[in-house]
């Protein structure tokens, strides 16, 4: 190789290293090309099995959703169902106590004493009662003779 001095005089100096050296560029990417292939590949095996996994959720959801709709449904007409009916239990207990409560407050008002005479009172009263019974049937018997 020749080299210039500032003179112009040109001189072949085979052992001399020259004062420039080559610049080779970097390498883009340190894999091979056939390297990359197979990763592209791998990579779009892993996506489409991705996608294949997004829409059975997708399906399995919708799935889901109605079976959850269907429940909340439920719920709450069994929800409702139980305010009618605590309801309807809270007015008919009104109502009995508005037919019974004066009779209840009234037992509740005797003294043991009084309730016991009302009770052998009460007991006269079906005794008499089934003492008359047969006296009834005996009429009732020499009528249809």
């Amino acid at each position: 190789m020749g080299s210039t001095k500032k003179g112009g005089d040109t001189t072949t100096n085979k052992d001399a290293v020259p004062a420039d050296t080559a610049t080779i560029p970097t390498p883009s990417s340190p894999y091979e090309p056939a390297h990359l292939l197979q990763m592209m590949l791998a990579v779009q095996k892993d996506v489409t099995a991705l996608s294949t996994k997004n829409d059975r959720l997708i399906s399995d959801v919708e799935k889901l959703d109605g079976k959850v709709n269907t429940l909340t449904h439920t719920f709450s007409l069994i929800k409702g169902a139980s305010i009618a009916a605590c309801a309807l239990i809270s007015v008919i207990g009104v109502i009995l106590w508005w037919v019974f409560g004066a009779q209840i407050t009234e037992l509740k008002n005797k003294t043991p004493q009084q309730a016991e005479q009302g009770i052998s009172a009460d007991l006269q009263g079906i005794q008499n009662r089934d003492t008359k019974f047969p006296q009834r049937l005996h009429k009732i018997e020499k009528t249809t003779e």
